[in-house]
């Protein structure tokens, strides 16, 4: 099975935690392509931060704006183009004022899907640099949400 994980510019090491943990809890045979959505005028700057912050390599897509609809519409047309078994994403953590005067992407996402989203949000260590060979303890397992189709 092919698992789109959407990844952001958010300060690390939220996105790289999200993806190590993805990377040790996925059923083997899984493969994982990272993906991330960036308004045109932040297009280079995003590539360079991707070759940066993650081990394996990342899509970079231009959207028109860095709207939650925009980035949330390109998410899903990606997924589609590439036949995608599962999306993954990590949400910011945002208050509630902040989502609704900023919209949430994951929240899109989630309501326009059409395959299952896993939603991993609140990773605690199991970054990057971390050692991914052990699992992460039940204390620090993040919450997970599975939207189904």
């Amino acid at each position: 099975m092919l698992v789109l994980a959407a990844v952001d510019s958010c300060p690390p090491p939220h996105a790289e935690e999200a993806v190590a943990w993805l990377e040790r809890n996925l059923p083997a045979g899984t493969r994982l392509q990272l993906l991330m959505c960036v308004p045109n005028h932040q297009l280079e700057a995003a590539k360079q931060t991707c070759q940066a912050r993650f081990r394996q390599p990342t899509e970079v897509v231009p959207v028109r704006s860095d709207s939650s609809e925009d980035i949330g519409a390109a998410i899903l047309a990606r997924a589609r183009k590439a036949g995608v078994g599962m999306l993954a994403i990590a949400p910011h953590t945002r208050s509630a004022r902040q989502r609704v005067l900023q919209g949430s992407v994951t929240d899109y996402v989630c309501r326009h899907a059409t395959l299952p989203v896993l939603v991993v949000q609140g990773v605690a260590g199991g970054g990057a640099a971390a050692d991914t060979s052990t699992p992460m303890p039940a204390t620090a397992a993040p919450r997970v949400t599975v939207s189904p189709t």
